[in-house]
């Protein structure tokens, strides 16, 4: 893979693709989501989900010699924290964030809309 990263222009570009989106990726509000809105029988999907994230982001890492995903580098590593801070601006005012669920994140009560 190292001599591919290194001689081939077309699988770098896939890898920072993918260490791109990689960085974007936020597992916790993914698992809000699952543990607010998909059947528990389906949550293992989920969780094999999280596993293949843990995985690939140390490959990446490895592969481009970085310590920290390229995407949670300034000016990438603005944008998220802007992400972040809207996120818990919501959170803040009661808004669904991140809690104690099957996918081990905290779990908010979803209001229920009125019919």
């Amino acid at each position: 893979l190292v001599e591919m990263m290194d001689r081939w222009n077309f699988f770098r570009s896939v890898l920072s693709n993918v260490e791109m989106t990689l960085a974007k990726t936020d597992l916790d509000i993914a698992g809000y989501y699952v543990d607010t809105l998909v059947p528990t029988e389906l949550h293992h999907l989920f969780h094999a989900l999280r596993a293949e994230y843990e995985l690939t982001v140390p490959e990446i890492q490895i592969l481009s010699g970085e310590h920290v995903l390229r995407g949670a580098q300034p000016p990438r590593r603005r944008a998220l924290e802007l992400r972040d801070q809207a996120r818990d601006a919501r959170s803040a005012r009661g808004q669904p964030a991140n809690g104690e669920g099957a996918s081990g994140v905290n779990r908010r009560k979803v209001r229920e809309r009125p019919g």
